[in-house]
């Protein structure tokens, strides 16, 4: 299993990235927590944070950290999400 994530140590993690000049995307709008993240520098994917369900009452998130040019086309960077998300 993956390693979870709250949504505070999530909140951090974009404030910081943010103040580091890099740029955060919401993908999709959450149920439960803010939704699913790509946060990009100068055209490199960096990370992709998605909200993962636990049961009908609660939700965590999961990361997964890139060094790799970000999909230029809104299909692949959706196919991205979608192979992440398993």
């Amino acid at each position: 299993m993956s390693k979870l994530y709250n949504g505070s140590s999530v909140g951090r993690f974009i404030e910081q990235a943010m103040e580091k000049g890099f740029e955060v995307t919401q993908l999709n709008e959450g149920v439960l927590l803010g939704g699913d993240y790509l946060i990009e520098k100068d055209g490199y994917l960096s990370t992709v944070i998605w909200e993962k369900a636990l049961n009908e009452w609660s939700s965590a998130y999961q990361a997964r950290r890139f060094d790799t040019r970000k999909p230029q086309s809104a299909k692949a960077l959706d196919n991205l999400t979608k192979k992440l998300k398993g």
